[in-house]
């Protein structure tokens, strides 16, 4: 070996490793650069060479080990959030999130992905607290909709706002997720004109939109046009 403390020859064999599926014979290597720099980049590659690896332990360690040290860098309390979701501990997951919020409570990404794992838990009183949270920090439509998507199971009328709001930044598109939860709460508070105007916005912007056909033919079944619902 020429230059055996060469920590960017380690790190290029094992990602021309990776690039090939030979994760196993990656391992090494990366272990090897971790331990000559222990930095944020090879702490990183190596815990997802042993993701990739099934070595989760192993993982684990190496973000437990990486958020100390660098506990700025928000990126290993949310792998570590990730890894302990995956792995059905989901007290786990949303403890790294709590951290992370704590240290920024300004992180709407943080409130994001904390509203999806309660979500998983079925936990919609605090998924919808922590959507709103990031709502409320920085309005993003894929935040909107997904809150407008609780709101609707809810028979929230707060999802005609978030909607609305979405369709004014989408104008020219025509935002076929807005109007169709639009349009599943008219047809739930049995307001069918309103409901079918929604679904054939759907339909007139994606014409494969198949659950707008659908929930347009349960409107005209629920007003017994069985015509116009076949």
């Amino acid at each position: 070996r020429v230059h055996p403390e060469r920590v960017d020859l380690y790190l290029s064999r094992a990602l021309l490793f990776s690039q090939n599926n030979l994760h196993e014979l990656a391992t090494p290597d990366y272990k090897k650069a971790w331990e000559l720099l222990p930095d944020e980049t090879c702490g990183m590659e190596l815990s997802a060479n042993l993701m990739m690896t099934n070595d989760t332990l192993g993982a684990i360690s190496v973000l437990k080990t990486c958020k100390n040290k660098f506990p700025d860098n928000e990126n290993f309390y949310k792998r570590l959030s990730e890894i302990y979701n995956a792995i059905g501990k989901p007290a786990e997951a949303l403890a790294e999130y709590d951290a992370l919020l704590a240290r920024d409570s300004s992180n709407f990404t943080a409130y994001f992905e904390k509203g999806l794992v309660e979500l998983q838990q079925q936990d919609t009183l605090k998924a919808m607290q922590s959507l709103e949270h990031s709502y409320a920090l920085q309005p993003t439509i894929h935040s909107a909709l997904t809150l407008a998507n609780i709101y609707s199971l809810r028979l929230d009328p707060r999802v005609l706002t978030l909607c609305d709001a979405v369709l004014a930044r989408d104008s020219l598109t025509k935002n076929t997720d807005a109007l169709f939860l639009k349009g599943i709460y008219f047809a739930e508070k049995k307001q069918f004109d309103k409901a079918n105007k929604m679904f054939d916005a759907c339909i007139n912007s994606d014409w494969t939109f198949t659950d707008a056909y659908i929930e347009k033919g349960l409107v005209y079944y629920e007003q017994k046009k069985w015509e116009e619902a076949l």
